[in-house]
């Protein structure tokens, strides 16, 4: 993502150590990925102040994980761009407001989070079971919603 590369570089130019932590899955409260990057950064750089910066699902993440953990984080400062607190609202309104394009890479977004949610499941005893399950929902030819809809359901 362009965004997060030029972001990385400007902080870099004044001197900060900048950090991406691009992935997220779709349990859509999930925040434990977010919570060990910030335990191994700190870990590693104790006297180092952290901010974070957080754009889309990932700000929704990050006000979890905020929320969650409260004065327990090492974080001096957060920020959220854009933060996607509704998954579905969010794709109705790029299905009625954007175009064919725009939604086209919405929905490759989503079955990329659906194979990587699936690659790693813990509750799914089997790569073959994960495979089938991946399968089924990529299969689905209609937007992004009914794709996310049917994957919590399968949960």
């Amino acid at each position: 993502d362009h965004y997060m590369k030029s972001m990385a570089l400007a902080c870099r130019a004044r001197g900060w150590r900048p950090v991406v932590l691009s992935y997220w899955r779709l349990d859509w409260y999930e925040w434990k990925d977010l919570d060990a990057a910030i335990r191994t950064i700190h870990s590693n750089y104790p006297l180092a102040p952290l901010f974070i910066v957080a754009h889309s699902a990932s700000a929704h993440l990050l006000v979890q994980y905020l929320a969650a953990v409260g004065k327990n984080t090492p974080v001096v400062s957060a920020v959220t761009i854009s933060g996607c607190l509704d998954l579905a609202r969010a794709y109705d309104f790029v299905k009625h407001t954007k175009n064919r394009t725009y939604r086209s890479v919405f929905a490759r977004g989503m079955r990329r989070c659906i194979r990587r949610h699936y690659a790693h499941d813990p509750t799914l005893i089997s790569s073959e079971q994960r495979q089938r399950r991946a399968a089924r929902l990529l299969k689905i030819k209609c937007g992004a919603d009914i794709m996310y809809d049917r994957h919590v359901a399968s949960l």
